[in-house]
């Protein structure tokens, strides 16, 4: 792998992260430790993955390119997936750990590739969720064919509201509570 990234010009570095074995030990935990480790060493994005994915055209710069802000979600669309509204995999900036107090993923979600899609897939909204049809994948498992159920929901719902609590704290120019919801809006005025 390392010589056809090389002679494009790009480095690859593989590192081994070790993941503590406790009560919440689960692909989930495992993708925190991970995302953790890449950001304490400061990557600038983070890329979910499975392990049977085989990638179809540009993906990468397609991706950087959708992230138009540091705020949102990004992935590629599943050749074989009956229900494209669901991210199978998920690409974020790193400011997704800082949203989520360094956690990928809702501590005490359930640790399956269901839950982990479905969650990723709700939390940003549609506003920040870019499904790039241009950037195709073929996997053997395929998490969209479950429904949401209503624990997936509930965390989506707190998870949006850590979004719109960090909006506020960055103080943007235009970004304002709205008194009735209490959710973060981008005032027309600015």
């Amino acid at each position: 792998m390392q010589s056809a990234t090389q002679d494009r010009g790009i480095s690859v570095r593989l590192q081994l992260v070790k993941v503590a074995r406790g009560a919440s030990w689960g692909s989930g935990a495992v993708i925190r430790e991970i995302a953790r480790e890449a950001y304490d060493k400061g990557a600038e994005f983070l890329y979910r993955v499975s392990d049977d994915t085989e990638f179809h055209g540009r993906w990468p710069f397609l991706f950087v390119q959708s992230l138009t802000r540091p705020l949102g979600v990004v992935g590629p669309l599943l050749t074989s997936a009956p229900n494209d509204n669901v991210l199978v995999h998920d690409f974020v900036h790193r400011a997704h750990l800082e949203i989520f107090k360094m956690n990928y993923y809702p501590e005490g979600m359930v640790d399956n590739e269901i839950s982990m899609s479905t969650w990723m897939s709700g939390v940003y909204g549609h506003e920040r969720t870019v499904k790039a049809s241009n950037a195709r994948i073929s996997a053997s498992y395929d998490p969209t064919k479950k429904s949401i159920d209503r624990t997936i929901s509930d965390a989506i719902a707190r998870s949006q509201a850590d979004i719109d609590d960090w909006l506020l704290l960055q103080k943007l120019p235009g970004i304002n509570r709205d008194a009735a919801t209490g959710k973060s809006v981008l005032d027309a005025t600015v």
